[in-house]
């Protein structure tokens, strides 16, 4: 097994890791996508991987900045009083061969980390523990049209469920995967809690520490 970790790499004050040319064509840790054609059958590859901290990180970077995206708008001055969000993630990947799936790729990946939404209401940043993990498999078109698998999401195999990918949905993205597990994780609707009275309309006051002339 081939493990590249750069789990301690500070890009600040470290040269950038050398990755082997090889290695650069299975996988791209910029965009987080797997080349499937020349992934080799039979071997097992491990990328450890922490944001801020390695290159291979990048695309765990680019998934968190696209879920904040997608938050409303955050005043400047409390945008700035968010913490910095941290993840962590180990991935695998191994490609095999089977009578059943052909050349298929399975895959894992653990994620642990704190992310930091603001309240829908009133914008009080509420702290989110991340900690799953999720098994998946990437088949071939001609596989995912045979056993017709266009209405299945995940499938039983090697003792685990595993989420259903395909060529035929485009090429093997982990950035998106990760991105599309992580949306599930988190809550659409953050709320710090159920009660929350949210801020005045007129004003802006935080109606949870003061009272407010504009809602008498």
């Amino acid at each position: 097994m081939k493990n590249f970790s750069s789990t301690f790499l500070n890009l600040e004050s470290d040269p950038l890791p050398y990755w082997p040319k090889f290695l650069l064509q299975l996988f791209s840790p910029e965009t987080g996508l797997v080349n499937f054609t020349k992934f080799p059958i039979g071997q097992d590859f491990v990328f450890e991987c922490k944001t801020f901290h390695s290159q291979a990180g990048a695309w765990l970077l680019k998934t968190l900045n696209s879920l904040q995206e997608d938050l409303q708008e955050t005043p400047e001055e409390l945008e700035q009083l968010l913490p910095r969000p941290s993840l962590y993630a180990k991935v695998e990947l191994k490609k095999e061969h089977s009578s059943e799936y052909k050349g298929h790729l399975l895959f894992k990946i653990e994620l642990t980390g704190d992310v930091y939404l603001p309240c829908i209401k009133c914008l009080i940043p509420i702290h989110f523990g991340l900690d799953f993990s999720f098994f998946g498999i990437f088949v071939i078109e001609d596989i995912w049209k045979r056993y017709s698998l266009e209405d299945q999401t995940e499938v039983y195999y090697k003792g685990a469920f595993r989420e259903l990918y395909s060529e035929a949905q485009g090429p093997c993205n982990l950035s998106a995967i990760l991105e599309e597990q992580c949306r599930l994780q988190l809550p659409q609707y953050p709320l710090h809690t159920s009660d929350c009275k949210g801020l005045c309309f007129t004003c802006g006051a935080n109606l949870n520490e003061e009272n407010c002339s504009h809602q008498k």
